[in-house]
């Protein structure tokens, strides 16, 4: 199940907002009011899924070496690389090391054999990829796991993003950055941090995310 529709949800941030009546559709908004909603419900969804790999949002693409080329791309949209594996007979998983330790490793020495290390790279256009050191043989499978970023919102009355179970967490947090906007302290950041807290500590085992509201001044 997705989140709740962009409607649905701009709907929601105005009932707690108390400054404007419910809408039918997110045209009829006065102003830039659901444009500038949709945006702060975006930007919470950029801070949730920052530090986050959501199990909605998981992906991989499958590369077969030629024994020449080293890097592969993960799929369009991938954010973060977290499993790399390469297949002769079994899986294998790679060790990740950094950019430079893997340039050094190519400089000292060229060596041969399973690939052992991966380092994240991106393409000329941006897209997320991988580095293997030694490189894959010709024929070698290779597996890239991912996390992908999710659909972001857009101001239509049936947008939606793939994420379960956010609906609380966008609302309060679009609230967090409504009383930036506006420059009011009526508690909704303190009150995102605590759902927030909760419901990653709960699910995820972590509380390393957070919502720095924009300073609007």
């Amino acid at each position: 199940m997705a989140s709740s529709t962009a409607l649905t949800l701009v709907n929601r941030v105005l009932a707690l907002s108390g400054d404007y009546s419910q809408l039918s559709t997110l045209s009829q908004s006065p102003a830039d009011v659901a444009p500038r909603i949709v945006s702060m419900l975006n930007l919470v969804l950029d801070d949730i899924q920052k530090n986050i790999d959501f199990p909605s949002m998981k992906g991989q693409s499958v590369g077969i070496g030629d024994g020449v080329e080293s890097v592969f791309v993960a799929t369009a949209g991938g954010r973060r690389a977290y499993n790399i594996e390469y297949v002769i007979a079994d899986r294998a998983h790679l060790e990740e090391v950094t950019q430079e330790k893997l340039w050094s490793l190519k400089a000292a020495t060229a060596m041969a054999g399973n690939p052992q290390v991966f380092a994240r790279t991106a393409t000329a256009d941006g897209q997320l990829a991988v580095d293997i050191y030694p490189t894959p043989a010709y024929g070698q499978q290779v597996i890239v796991g991912c996390t992908v970023l999710p659909t972001k919102f857009t101001v239509s009355d049936t947008s939606a993003t793939e994420l379960n179970d956010v609906d609380e967490l966008l609302v309060l947090g679009a609230m967090a950055h409504m009383d930036a906007y506006d420059q009011r302290n009526r508690g909704y950041s303190a009150m995102y941090e605590a759902m927030k807290k909760k419901t990653f500590a709960d699910t995820y085992k972590t509380q390393n995310v957070r919502i720095t509201p924009e300073d609007y001044r």
